[in-house]
């Protein structure tokens, strides 16, 4: 019989978990559109061709075939419903009927809907992932609940968690991956860790299938591989255990995405495409500079808006993910490997592309909340010396993380409902209010003045045409892409807190991140404007 006390830190997990996946199952249905359409497309072609492959790569497929397996209970469903016909073989009008069915079926909101709900589930095994990496390597469930806990409620996961998409899957697979190199590199057996570390490249050759930056995690079971068997020279080096392991990882990607091996062509052709497209072509507006500029870029992401829809909380959080990397590093280099190492390399080989998208670093997400749930840890102990109590330290520690936390649900539930409920708000409507609140001049752009024309409303006094007389500058992101368009400029994106959005703040996803909509109003302080170098 479990006792109480033992079972409280997984009644709290399974708590924890529960929050986000239950909004998720509510709100997913919301979700749609984007590359989804691709899965959907290979799923209709898997009908068609009665052959079971995705017939594009530009992702691998993993997608396809979780997808696949979302759609699957439908299929057979209605072909046992029709088994009468079906076996009584009514000629090639039936199986053209059947097939008609099933197109429509998984083209349907219905199945898609469902689908979203299934890649919400996957998805958010990361938090048990999270839970039982710390709680192994700190044997600590409060650190342990905290980084789970921090995970829950971000609002960057939940908003990925949702779509028949690629990124939160490599994401779930990746700390799959970490936290059986964990357990390999806390293993007080030999056998055990070789075992543990096994089970970790099968699940970084899943990442892998997910999204292809997931191969990187193959590097680093490669070295736990090493740091586990204590070479004391070079012929020491666990060189077979590094093919068997590079071998296991093959196959669990091989399996997961065959059509490498059965359509190499459109597979080479498809890889091609996404190299080229990252380090080449580019994005449009999600271009920025490889290298540093890159860099700054990922790191501002990760530290101010993956943990937190306010940059003050995200500050707070990666501060104290800086505070758990110092004691990593001072105190578990073991473990330093992929909590600090494996992020840095991570980030700097995304920073060497043109292209950002930040759903590229999803994978770091459940990291930074790992790090901060260790640097709570040691800020507790800290104020628990000081305060010569630890009963006081880890009170105020909790305390504040409980609140945190609470703010970030509370904004996750809030922006949720604007999903399910959009505000009916024009661009309007929201350009009203604001130049209707007292305050310093506003210059606003002709397209703003001729939304405001067009509805017969004089403009309000603290909206100005004179540049020079105003504090502030608003205008439509559409007028700001179509004049930058002429000199191959993009809209700035990827950026933090770079534009002003007017309420109600955009809930789909960060706006920061995100490209702009044609009409959304945007505000820039006179001086930012002006060095667009741009009129309207």
């Amino acid at each position: 019989m479990i006792q109480p006390l033992k079972a409280l830190p997984i009644i709290l997990l399974a708590l924890i978990l529960a929050f986000p996946v239950a909004i998720g199952l509510i709100i997913a249905p919301a979700y749609g559109g984007g590359d989804e359409i691709f899965t959907i497309r290979s799923l209709r072609q898997t009908i068609e061709t009665q052959t079971i492959l995705p017939n594009r790569y530009t992702y691998p497929s993993m997608t396809y075939h979780i997808a696949l397996a979302a759609f699957a209970p439908s299929a057979l469903a209605h072909i046992w419903k029709n088994r009468a016909e079906l076996l009584r073989g009514s000629g090639g009008n039936l199986l053209a009927d059947v097939q008609r069915d099933l197109i429509a079926l998984v083209e349907s909101d219905a199945y898609q809907d469902m689908a979203r709900r299934v890649f919400t589930v996957v998805n958010y095994l990361t938090l048990i992932w999270v839970y039982l990496l710390v709680r192994r390597w700190r044997k600590s469930d409060p650190e342990a609940l905290i980084a789970a806990g921090l995970l829950a409620v971000s609002w960057e996961i939940s908003h990925h968690a949702h779509w028949i998409l690629p990124n939160a899957l490599m994401m779930q697979f990746g700390m799959l991956s970490l936290m059986w190199i964990t357990y390999g590199l806390t293993a007080d057996q030999p056998r055990r860790a070789a075992l543990y570390l096994r089970l970790a490249v099968i699940a970084a050759g899943l990442a892998c299938s997910s999204k292809y930056q997931g191969g990187l995690l193959l590097l680093f079971v490669w070295t736990a591989a090493a740091i586990a068997a204590r070479p004391r020279s070079l012929r020491a080096l666990p060189w077979g255990e590094w093919l068997r392991l590079g071998v296991l990882f093959t196959a669990a990607f091989l399996i997961t995405t065959p059509g490498a091996l059965i359509q190499p062509t459109i597979f080479a052709r498809g890889v091609r495409y996404e190299i080229v497209h990252y380090s080449i072509v580019g994005h449009n507006a999600h271009n920025v500079a490889p290298g540093i500029e890159h860099f700054a870029l990922n790191w501002g992401y990760l530290g101010l808006a993956a943990l937190s829809r306010y940059p003050l909380i995200g500050a707070a959080l990666s501060a104290l993910a800086l505070i758990g990397a110092g004691a990593v590093i001072a105190r578990d280099r073991r473990l330093a490997l992929i909590l600090v190492a494996f992020p840095l390399i991570f980030v700097l080989y995304m920073s060497t592309q043109r292209v950002m998208f930040t759903r590229n670093l999803l994978l770091l997400i459940p990291i930074t909340a790992i790090l901060a749930a260790r640097g709570a840890g040691v800020l507790a102990a800290l104020i628990g010396r000081l305060a010569r109590s630890e009963r006081i330290g880890r009170g105020a520690v909790a305390a504040t993380i409980i609140g945190v936390s609470a703010v970030n649900a509370a904004w996750l539930i809030e922006s949720s409902g604007q999903v399910l409920d959009p505000p009916q708000v024009t661009p309007l409507d929201q350009i009203v209010t604001y130049l209707d609140t007292p305050g310093a001049p506003v210059y606003i752009s002709a397209g703003v003045a001729a939304l405001l024309e067009d509805a017969g409303i004089a403009p309000p006094a603290r909206a100005v045409r004179s540049l020079t007389t105003a504090e502030r500058v608003l205008f439509l992101a559409g007028e700001l892409r179509d004049a930058l368009r002429s000199s191959g400029q993009f809209i700035p994106i990827n950026r933090p807190s770079y534009f002003e959005y007017l309420p109600p703040y955009p809930h789909w996803s960060h706006p920061d991140y995100v490209d702009q909509p044609a009409n959304r109003p945007l505000i820039v302080s006179r001086e930012r404007f002006e060095a667009f170098g741009v009129d309207f």
